[in-house]
């Protein structure tokens, strides 16, 4: 019978402080122990009662080794890529390259800040309708961000503007991401970012271990984040664009029968997007439990040839007060199969997920 396994990466749940968090100005983070703190309803729910929040005390966690905290360079890692640091813009990005991309697109930005998104285009998204100017803006990360509203500032023309900038600029600084963040909306008190965001990344060969996984005759899925990280492995469409219609599809293919084997790369950004830079700590436990409830109904759909493999990237505490940016921590690690849940029995590091995942469809020692 041909093997199934589901990989759920939950983006920023992590669970507690690396040692070199402190370098990253986040000691005292723990995003897991936190939204449970936060949320003691989730002791009653199924994720609990498997030991998804008991990894850090059972050593069944991994440690990231590369020099960045987000998600592109931690699923990389996962898939046996280690990136070099990437640069980061706390006082903005120099002129110099405002004017180029100004120049080389014929038009304005503002903005040009640290900030959250949903901040700026509170603050200013009026004045970039008003005048056709997107916002640029960038994070604690390594990413370059262009918020523009789509009826002045056409989806096609912010994508277009965000590869071109991505060619230019991310080989040389290097930058990790450009991110394209389209929003709608009447005014600045209504004002919200579409789903239609875009990543354009670092740019990278195709992965070695994902080529291996899919030359062996695996097919290899994901949903919109993994494609984007690796373009170039052309990933079968794992199509949603939120968290529910991920669950919807995951509940959906999981009652399908297959006949060949299959790898699913799913990336479950709200956590963090929604919740984490948001800083819901409320809202975070709700979607846990909402997750919770759909995996606990889906256990008796899985073969005896199908598994299940939790983890997260990096952290993005929703208690975390000093900033509204990712959080350096461990990730959890929980392998979930119809008989139950089993855990690694010392840290490894993040890339034991791919060395796991080659291991599961018989490629290597596991």
């Amino acid at each position: 019978m041909k093997k199934r396994l589901f990989y759920f990466l939950l983006d920023g749940f992590g669970c507690g402080e690396t040692e070199d968090a402190c370098e990253f100005g986040d000691s005292g983070s723990n995003t897991s122990l936190h939204v449970l703190e936060a949320n003691t309803f989730l002791k009653q729910s199924y994720l609990y009662s498997i030991g998804l929040f008991d990894c850090k005390k059972k050593k069944s966690y991994l440690y990231p080794t590369n020099s960045n905290k987000d998600t592109f360079s931690c699923t990389s890692e996962m898939f046996g890529t280690l990136l070099q640091r990437f640069k980061t813009f706390p006082n903005g990005f120099p002129s110099e390259i405002i004017q180029y991309i100004e120049n080389t697109f014929q038009l304005s930005l503002i903005g040009n800040k640290v900030v959250s998104g949903t901040e700026i285009i509170h603050d200013i998204g009026e004045l970039s309708c008003s005048k056709g100017s997107p916002i640029i803006y960038t994070s604690a990360d390594s990413v370059m961000q262009f918020a523009a509203h789509i009826d002045t500032f056409p989806i096609s023309r912010l994508y277009y503007m965000c590869e071109i900038v991505r060619r230019v600029f991310c080989p040389i600084l290097p930058l990790g991401r450009v991110i394209a963040r389209p929003f709608a909306g009447n005014n600045s008190e209504d004002f919200y970012r579409t789903s239609d965001r875009k990543d354009f990344s670092y740019p990278l060969p195709s992965n070695a271990m994902i080529d291996e996984i899919q030359n062996s005759g695996v097919k290899v899925f994901g949903n919109r984040i993994f494609r984007e990280i690796f373009p170039l492995n052309f990933l079968e469409p794992i199509n949603g664009k939120g968290n529910r219609e991920l669950y919807t599809y995951f509940q959906n293919i999981i009652k399908t029968s297959h006949e060949t084997n299959e790898l699913y790369l799913i990336n479950l950004e709200d956590f963090d997007m929604l919740y984490g830079h948001r800083r819901n700590v409320i809202g975070y436990g709700k979607e846990l439990k909402v997750f919770s409830d759909i995996l606990e109904s889906s256990i008796p759909f899985l073969a005896d040839t199908d598994a299940i493999v939790i983890s997260a990237d990096h952290g993005n505490d929703p208690c975390f007060k000093l900033h509204t940016d990712h959080t350096r921590e461990f990730s959890p690690y929980l392998f979930l199969t119809n008989d139950g849940a089993s855990f690694i029995d010392e840290p490894k590091p993040i890339s034991y997920i791919g060395s796991k995942i080659k291991s599961f469809f018989g490629l290597d020692d596991g």
